[in-house]
């Protein structure tokens, strides 16, 4: 049966060839060019060795089907872009203060930026029906040749390991990886027969096994390509990032909301008791905008109040001054007299607490767990945000789309729009609730009818609307910062849900890792327990995203 292998890096010359051949029409020619140089090389190293296959069982996604969701998925992600996009090419604005953040915090820059956003991604099928069964009609089953030396060979002989499950696409070619349309990343080129018949296949497959196979050898038998059965590679080594936000997620999907923070946090950035001293290193993101209320208005409602932020990416961003006033540490430590002012502050919230008319809004320090039982005064690290993570955090709910970014293109696209949809939404309520003036801009107007709990919808934008101001320095502002705040909860929470199950099925699939009753991660294969994740590969996780 004849197979073409592909390697990133053909993959890549591939692709260069034919965003160079644009403008002179040439792209057919090179295109075929370059395919027959990848038969060439099969045909080389075939004749000094045989190489290893893997068996795929991959759902195949006819033509019409897959290029009518690819283009509806374009349509959504530029609907769901459109009040912050600007220019002919359709770049992000990166003064806009709620697309900003899809520059600032996620990278999406540039027109490039946008483009990245509506690829598609097909939608991952049941990994093991796909593997276990080949009863549905829409089941094919294709052999991959593999590049790695010595590991490969030895997957090849274990029946457990060599089948691996993936999506097909029809007549899908490198033209729609150049157009943007397909991702590249995780793309392999097929043109054969079908096994068991004598049909000709030819498209794209898209196996996550595959992939980081050829990326770190078979994770899932431990082992590397370089044959070296001694500097084999654990699963979990490699699958440390995935294991940390499937980690994040279940515990996120269990934590108690806190409903009383009031956006806070976007204050304490603004934070500067001493007008002659260096305004907030923060200030530069929105430095164009003007703010809405008087600089000692933000002081005295950091100070009276405190900050409830449990978000550690978020306390980065604050104004030095104001690490002390957060009632769950800071990720530096603090002098004596900041500690000493963060005691004051404990009291100064304790004593408003206590007066406070509405017990459901702002619960007493003992409803709250993660809270002073702490102090003002602890130095938090990345591992604390596994436990102070909460459900109602408008920034952790923005940090949805992220987290789903990490798995393409092994994730649903489905799934990254709305995940997309959810940050947005956060990040409005974000912008409006802060000090800063925004009512020069537009943001996506949403229908809040939808009972997401029944029907697992988030919503659908129904328009654009000027953005307005949520006084949270005010009673009335409080409120209506509450109510927003547990749409976008509900409405993450079934993001949330989707994401844990698209990781599960998803380190199950790469690197055999599941989890067990107690909560647990092991390794299926070996059926040995893993302690806990390698933090420095999860501190690099930004290495495992090709960008």
């Amino acid at each position: 049966m004849p197979t073409i292998p592909t390697t990133p890096r053909l993959s890549l010359l591939v692709l260069s060839l034919i965003k160079m051949s644009t403008a002179s029409g040439h792209r057919s020619r090179l295109l075929l060019a370059a395919c027959d140089h990848r038969c060439a090389f099969s045909s080389l190293r075939d004749a000094e060795r045989t190489p290893a296959c893997l068996s795929i069982r991959a759902e195949f996604l006819p033509e019409s089907t897959w290029r009518r969701e690819a283009e509806s998925h374009a349509r959504r992600i530029r609907d769901l872009l459109s009040p912050g996009t600007i220019g002919a090419r359709s770049s992000l604005d990166p003064r806009h203060p709620i697309y900003n953040f899809l520059v600032e915090y996620y990278g999406i820059k540039g027109s490039k930026g946008v483009r990245r956003l509506t690829r598609w991604c097909p939608p991952p099928p049941a990994w093991r029906s796909c593997r276990d069964s080949m009863s549905e009609g829409n089941l094919i089953e294709l052999e991959v040749s593999l590049s790695g030396e010595g590991a490969w060979e030895e997957a090849s002989a274990s029946a457990s390991s060599a089948m691996a499950a993936g999506v097909f696409l029809e007549n899908a070619s490198m033209q729609d990886i150049a157009s943007g349309t397909l991702h590249l990343r995780g793309a392999t080129f097929i043109h054969q027969e079908k096994k068991h018949s004598a049909d000709q296949v030819a498209g794209i497959l898209y196996c996550p096994k595959l992939y980081f196979g050829q990326k770190h050898g078979d994770l899932a038998c431990g082992t590397k390509c370089t044959g070296d059965n001694n500097a084999s590679r654990m699963p979990h080594e490699a699958a440390s990032a995935f294991l940390w936000y499937r980690t994040l997620l279940k515990n996120t999907l269990r934590s108690d909301p806190i409903l009383y923070c009031h956006g806070m946090h976007e204050w304490a950035m603004l934070y500067n008791p001493d007008p002659s001293s260096t305004p907030p290193p923060s200030g530069k993101y929105q430095s164009h905008l003007s703010l809405r209320i008087p600089q000692c208005v933000i002081n005295e409602q950091v100070e009276r109040k405190g900050v409830r932020c449990t978000h550690i990416d978020a306390l980065r961003f604050f104004a030095p001054e104001a690490r002390k006033w957060n009632w769950y540490g800071s990720l530096e430590d603090l002098s004596q007299e900041e500690r000493a002012c963060g005691t004051v502050a404990k009291r100064n919230v304790e004593e408003h607490l206590s007066s406070a008319r509405d017990a459901t809004s702002r619960p007493r320090d003992d409803d709250d767990p993660r809270s002073m039982r702490r102090s003002a005064s602890t130095v938090l690290t990345r591992t604390d945000q596994l436990h102070l993570e909460q459900k109602a955090c408008l920034h952790a709910n923005m940090d949805l789309f992220k987290i789903a970014w990490r798995l393409q293109p092994f994730v649903s696209s489905t799934l990254l729009t709305e995940a997309l949809a959810v940050a947005l939404q956060a990040r409005t309520l974000d912008v409006e609730a802060s000090p800063y003036d925004v009512t020069g801009y537009h943001g996506l107007c949403w229908s809040h009818d939808v009972n997401v709990a029944e029907s697992g919808e988030i919503g659908v934008p129904c328009g654009t609307m000027p953005l307005g101001a949520v006084e949270v320095e005010t009673e009335e502002g409080r409120k209506e910062y509450r109510r927003r705040q547990a749409q976008v909860m509900q409405r993450g929470e079934v993001v949330r849900k989707k994401l844990v199950r698209a990781y599960s099925d998803f380190l199950m699939e790469v690197f055999g890792i599941e989890e067990d009753e107690s909560g647990e991660f092991y390794d299926a294969v070996r059926g040995q327990k893993i302690q806990s994740f390698n933090t420095e590969q999860v501190m690099n996780c930004d290495a495992l995203q090709s960008r």
